[in-house]
């Protein structure tokens, strides 16, 4: 089984529109690293040179990501 860690990504400016900048989720296996596409919890797919890797929340938080991310620990 795929050891997974979330990562945090949004858009470069001048990529997308500033209101479509939001902090997405997306689900990065360790042992394999940040592939050239990746998709987020929401859906949306995002190539590699598009976006930043943060290290925390920057800006707004996409509210789909935050709903469909796995919760770890869930009814534990």
């Amino acid at each position: 089984m795929a050891d997974l860690v979330t990562v945090i990504v949004r858009f470069l400016p001048g990529v997308v529109g500033e209101t479509w900048r939001t902090s997405h989720l997306v689900p990065v296996d360790i042992e394999v690293g940040i592939p050239e596409t990746v998709s987020t919890y929401c859906g949306v797919r995002i190539a590699r040179g598009t976006a930043e890797v943060l290290e925390a929340y920057a800006g707004m938080p996409c509210e789909l990501c935050l709903l469909k991310q796995p919760r770890s620990g869930a009814g534990a």
